[in-house]
C-alpha cells in the first residue's frame, strides 16, 4: 500500500486495572500503547446491510503498517472520537505486512 494511504495518526491505548475501589469494582486506566499513521475505510452500504443482519456493530476499519501486538485490550482514538478495537487482523498476503482493525464506536 503506498505510504499516501496512511494519512489519519491514531493513537490505540491499553486497559491497565490499577487496583480496586472501596466497592470492590476495578479502577482502569487507558495507557498509550503506540501512535501511528493508518488509512480509515468507512463500511460500505452493502457491509453495514450484512453487519446489521449479523448484530454486528462494526462501523469501520483502519489499517495499519504490520507490528507485533501483545495481547490485551485495546481502544483507539481518532480525531477525539474513542472506537472499540474488535480485533487486530493480518493481511492476507504474508501476514506480516498490515494490519487491519475492524471498530465500532465506543459510547
Amino acid at each position: 500500500m503506498s505510504a499516501g494511504a496512511y494519512r489519519h495518526k491514531i493513537e490505540v491505548k491499553r486497559k491497565v486495572v490499577t487496583g480496586q475501589n472501596s466497592s470492590g469494582a476495578e479502577q482502569v486506566e487507558w495507557q498509550l500503547a503506540f501512535t501511528t499513521l493508518a488509512k480509515y475505510q468507512a463500511l460500505s452500504v452493502r457491509d453495514f446491510i450484512a453487519a446489521s443482519a449479523a448484530k454486528s456493530q462494526i462501523s469501520g476499519k483502519f489499517t495499519i503498517r504490520y507490528r507485533d501486538i501483545e495481547p490485551g485490550v485495546y481502544r483507539l482514538l481518532w480525531r477525539g472520537i474513542i472506537y472499540k478495537i474488535h480485533g487486530f487482523l493480518p493481511d492476507e498476503k504474508s501476514g506480516r505486512e498490515s494490519l487491519t482493525i475492524p471498530v465500532s464506536q465506543d459510547i
